[in-house]
C-alpha cells in the first residue's frame, strides 16, 4: 500500500482544525422558498424548521445536487459529518454506507416516506440510485425506532424524487467514455400537478480490482442505468391526494461477472386536514428488488417484494404542544432462487409529543412493533433542547432501537451447510445517547455532537460450521463538529468527524469505519447563474478484511458553472485533481483523475 500523499498530510493538517457542514445553503431563491426548503419531515414525522429540530439532520436540495455536480450519491454524501461511504471500483460498483459506526443494515433508506432496502439483505442499493431523479435527502443521524420501527439504529436518511417545475434537459460526458443524458417535464393545472423524468448513464469505467483482489482482472467494468420517475396530486379542499414512482434498471460488469439489478418504489399518500389542528396522512408503498448475478463462480437470482401501509395523525394542541400517533403495517417476501422463498409481517404503534415552553423544547416518542418471526420490541426516544442565549442551544438525548433479522441470516442455506441462516435469531438492539451545541448567528453557524451507540445480540456468522448467531457486542461513539459561513457570494462548509468503532467482543476495530474524516467545500459566486467551488475530502486510516490495515487518503476536486443564458448553463466537474491513486476498500480501485461536462437548459 501506498503511504499518505502530500495531499494527504495537507489535508489532515487543515482539515482538522475545521469543524463540518451539517446543512447545505441555497443562492439564488426568494425568501418564501428558502424558508419553505428548509423544512425537515423525517426527524420526527412531522414538519419542523431544520433549525428547530433536536436530531442532527443534514439537508441538501436540488440546487445543491445540481452546484456539486456530483456523479453518484458517494460523491454527494461523502462530505457530510457521520457519514462514510464505501464504493468498491467504478460508477456503480456496490457501494456500503455507514453512518455514526453503525452497519450499513442498521440504517433506515425511505423514498418518498417508504420503506427502500431490499429485503434479502437489509441493504439499500445506493449505486444505482440516479441522481437526475432526486429532488432532495434529508440525512438524521442518531436512532429513530420510536418512530420507524426496525433499522433506524444509526439514522435515516430519506429521499425525495424529482420534483420539476417546467421542463429541463441536460446532456453531458467525460473521463471512462462516460455519457449521460436526462429530460424532466412538470407543472400544474387548477389544482392538478404533474411530473416526469428520465435519464440514462453509461460509462466503460475501469477495472475494479487491482491485483489485491480476490478474482484480479485487468478489463474496464462499464456501467449502465435507466431511470424513471414520475408522480403528481390534486389538491381538494382540506386536503391532498399524491403519487410517485420510482423504476430503475442497471448493469452493472465486475472482474469476472455481470449483475442485472431493477427497482421499483411506488407511494400513494392521502392527507386530510392540512392548515387545521387536526391533520391526517395514510399512505400506500410498494417496493420490489430484482437481483440477476452471472459470474465464473456462480449464477443467482434474488427477489424481494414489500408492501407498506402507514397511518399517522397529528393534532396541535397549541402554539407550544403537538401530538401525535400512528400505525405502521408491512409485509416482506423473499426469494432467493435454489434457497428460500419466505414471507414475514411486522405491525407498529407508536405515538409523541413535541412541547416547547420558554427556552425549552422537549421531543419524545414510543413505539411497539410486532413480528410474525420474532415477536414484539418495544423503543422509545426522548430529546431536550435547552436555549441558553440567543443563537446557543443546548441539547440532549437518547434513544433505542433495534434491527429485525433479514432473510439471508435467517433463512440461507449457505455453501455446502457452512455459513448457514438460523431463524431462531433475535433482533439487534442499541441504546444510543447524544450530547449538543449549537451556535447560529448572522452567517455563521456552528455545531458540536457527541455520541455512543452501544449495540447487543449483532448478528456474526460464528456458531457451528459459521452459522449466524446472536454474539457480537459493539460500541461506536464519537464526535461530529460543523461550522458553516455564508456572507454575500461566498458559502464554506466544513466537517469533521472523530470516531472509534469496535467489537467488544475481540477488541477490534469495526471494518471500513476511519478514526478520522473531514471535508472542506469552498464556493464563489461569479455572478448571475456563475459560480466555482472546490472540495478537500480526507478519509483516515481504517482496518478492512483479513486484518488489512488501509491508509489514508484525500481528495481534491473542482466544479463550477457558467450561465450562457437565461435557459442555458455549462457545468463541469474535476474529480481527484492530484490524480492520486487509493484503496476505498482492499483489492478495490478508486477512481482516479476524471473530468466531466454538462450542458443544461431549462425552460420554467
Amino acid at each position: 500500500m501506498q503511504g499518505p500523499t502530500l495531499a494527504g498530510r495537507i489535508a489532515s493538517g487543515l482539515l482538522t482544525l475545521c469543524a463540518v457542514s451539517a446543512a447545505q445553503t441555497t443562492w439564488a431563491q426568494n425568501d418564501d422558498t428558502v424558508e419553505q426548503e428548509r423544512l425537515v419531515v423525517t426527524a420526527t414525522r412531522q414538519s419542523q424548521s431544520i433549525d428547530d429540530t433536536l436530531a442532527s439532520v443534514s439537508l441538501i436540495t436540488r440546487e445543491d445536487i445540481e452546484r456539486s455536480q456530483a456523479q453518484d450519491i458517494s460523491e454527494l454524501l461523502r462530505t457530510l459529518p457521520g457519514v462514510d461511504l464505501v464504493r468498491s471500483g467504478p460508477r456503480g460498483s456496490q457501494t456500503s454506507l455507514f453512518l455514526r459506526g453503525t452497519n450499513s443494515n442498521q440504517v433506515l433508506v425511505l423514498i418518498d416516506g417508504v420503506r427502500a432496502s431490499e429485503a434479502a439483505n437489509g441493504l439499500f442499493t445506493w449505486e444505482h440510485l440516479n441522481l437526475s431523479q432526486v429532488e432532495r435527502i434529508e440525512v438524521v443521524r442518531g436512532p429513530r425506532a420510536a418512530y420507524y420501527g426496525s433499522d433506524a439504529v444509526g439514522g435515516v436518511i430519506q429521499i425525495f424524487t424529482r420534483r420539476q417545475q417546467g421542463i429541463q434537459a441536460s446532456f453531458g460526458g467525460g473521463s471512462y467514455s462516460t455519457r449521460r443524458g436526462q429530460v424532466a417535464v412538470g407543472g400544474s393545472s387548477g389544482a392538478w400537478d404533474g411530473r416526469l423524468a428520465i435519464a440514462h448513464d453509461q460509462a466503460e469505467g475501469f477495472s475494479s480490482q487491482n491485483p489485491n483482489g480476490f478474482s484480479f482482472n485487468r478489463d474496464n467494468d462499464g456501467y449502465r442505468n435507466f431511470s424513471l420517475s414520475t408522480g403528481g396530486g390534486y389538491d381538494f379542499d382540506g386536503g391532498r391526494v399524491s403519487l410517485s414512482f420510482l423504476h430503475t434498471d442497471a448493469e452493472t460488469d465486475f472482474d469476472e461477472g455481470v449483475s442485472d439489478t431493477s427497482i421499483q418504489n411506488g407511494a400513494v399518500q392521502l392527507q386530510l386536514g392540512q392548515g387545521t389542528a387536526f391533520n391526517h396522512q395514510a399512505k400506500v408503498g410498494y417496493s420490489r428488488n430484482e437481483l440477476v448475478t452471472s459470474s465464473t463462480f456462480s449464477d443467482s437470482r434474488v427477489e424481494t417484494e414489500r408492501w407498506d401501509f402507514s397511518w399517522l395523525t397529528g393534532y396541535q394542541v397549541s402554539n407550544q404542544l403537538e401530538l401525535q400517533a400512528g400505525l405502521d403495517f408491512y409485509t416482506e417476501d423473499g426469494e432467493n432462487r435454489g434457497s428460500y422463498d419466505e414471507t414475514r409481517d411486522n405491525f407498529g404503534v407508536y405515538t409523541g409529543f413535541v412541547w416547547n415552553v420558554a427556552a425549552h423544547d422537549i421531543a419524545a416518542s414510543v413505539r411497539l412493533d410486532d413480528d410474525n418471526r420474532f415477536g414484539s420490541e418495544f423503543t422509545g426516544q426522548v430529546a431536550w433542547g435547552w436555549t441558553l442565549t440567543e443563537g446557543l442551544r443546548f441539547s440532549a438525548g437518547y434513544g433505542r432501537s433495534f434491527k429485525a433479522p433479514n432473510f439471508n441470516q435467517l433463512f440461507s442455506p449457505g455453501f455446502g451447510g457452512l455459513f448457514a441462516g438460523n431463524p431462531n435469531l433475535e433482533p439487534e438492539t442499541a441504546d444510543s445517547y447524544e450530547l449538543g451545541l449549537r451556535y447560529q448567528v448572522a452567517e455563521h453557524t456552528a455545531d458540536v455532537r457527541l455520541y455512543q451507540n452501544d449495540l447487543d445480540n449483532l448478528i456474526d456468522f460464528s456458531g457451528v460450521d459459521f452459522q449466524a448467531i446472536n454474539v457480537q457486542e459493539a460500541r461506536a461513539r464519537g464526535i461530529e463538529f460543523s461550522y458553516r459561513w455564508a456572507p454575500k457570494n461566498w458559502q464554506v462548509n466544513a466537517q469533521y468527524t472523530l470516531q472509534d468503532a469496535e467489537n467488544q467482543i475481540t477488541d477490534t476495530d469495526l471494518l471500513r469505519r476511519p478514526d478520522h474524516k473531514a471535508s472542506i467545500t469552498v464556493e464563489r459566486r461569479l455572478g448571475i447563474g456563475h459560480w466555482i467551488g472546490t472540495e478537500l475530502i480526507y478519509v483516515g486510516d481504517r482496518d478492512d478484511f483479513g486484518g488489512v490495515e488501509l491508509s489514508d487518503y484525500a481528495l481534491l476536486n473542482l466544479r463550477g458553472r457558467l450561465q450562457i443564458s437565461n435557459e442555458w448553463r455549462l457545468e463541469a466537474r474535476v474529480e481527484n485533481l492530484m490524480g492520486d491513486a487509493y484503496e476505498p476498500a482492499f483489492g478495490f480501485n478508486g477512481q482516479g483523475r476524471s473530468v466531466f461536462m454538462n450542458i443544461s437548459w431549462q425552460h420554467q
